[in-house]
C-alpha cells in the first residue's frame, strides 16, 4: 500500500507541537499518515502536506478519531523524509505543516481552514529556523538521493535477473 499509518512517535510529537506552538489547534483532531512514494509539485519534493478533511473523510475517520466528527486535518508525510531526518527536522516539518492550518472563530460549524505561505515559507518558521534556513532543501535532496539509489538498485537487480535467464 502506498499509505501507512504513522507510529505513536509521530502522533506524540504532533501533540507536543500543537501544545507548544499552536494552542488554538489543541482541540483539532489531526491524522498523520506516511506516503511511501515520492511526490513532487512544481518540481519540488513534497516532504509533507496538510489537508482539511471533507465530509466523506470525516465520516470515514469517526471511529479512529473517537469523535462524532472524525478528523479535522490529515497530514501526509513522506516516509523517507521522516526516516532520514533528525528529530529537529521532524519537528520543523510538522510545525511547517501546522502553519497551514487556521481556525476561524466566526464559523462555529466549520472552523477549520487551510492557508498558504506568507512567503516561500512562513515568517514564524523563518525566525525559528534561523540556525538552519536551508533545512527543507537539505532534506529534499536527501530524500531525492534515497529514491534515486532505490531506482538504481532496482535497475541493477533487473539486469542481474535478465543475465541469469540467459
Amino acid at each position: 500500500m502506498r499509505y501507512e499509518d504513522c507510529g505513536s512517535d509521530v502522533v506524540k510529537l504532533m501533540g507536543e507541537i500543537q501544545d507548544k506552538y499552536f494552542q488554538d489547534l489543541r482541540s483539532a483532531k489531526i491524522k498523520c499518515i506516511f506516503d511511501t512514494k515520492l511526490r513532487k509539485s512544481k518540481g519540488r519534493v513534497m516532504l509533507a502536506t496538510i489537508r482539511k478533511t471533507n465530509e466523506l473523510l470525516r465520516h470515514l475517520t469517526i471511529e479512529e478519531a473517537k469523535t462524532e466528527e472524525g478528523f479535522d486535518y490529515i497530514v501526509t508525510i513522506n516516509k523517507k523524509a521522516w526516516e532520514l531526518t533528525s528529530d529537529v527536522d521532524k519537528e520543523r516539518l510538522l510545525r511547517h505543516e501546522l502553519r497551514h492550518s487556521f481556525i476561524s472563530h466566526e464559523d462555529v460549524k466549520d472552523p477549520y481552514r487551510i492557508i498558504d505561505h506568507d512567503i516561500q515559507d512562513f515568517v514564524e518558521e523563518v525566525k525559528l529556523n534561523v540556525d538552519d534556513p536551508g533545512w527543507a532543501n537539505r532534506v529534499s535532496a536527501l530524500v531525492l538521493d534515497a529514491y534515486e539509489q532505490e531506482r538504481e538498485a532496482a535497475k541493477e537487480a533487473k539486469k542481474a535477473k535478465k543475465k541469469r535467464k540467459l
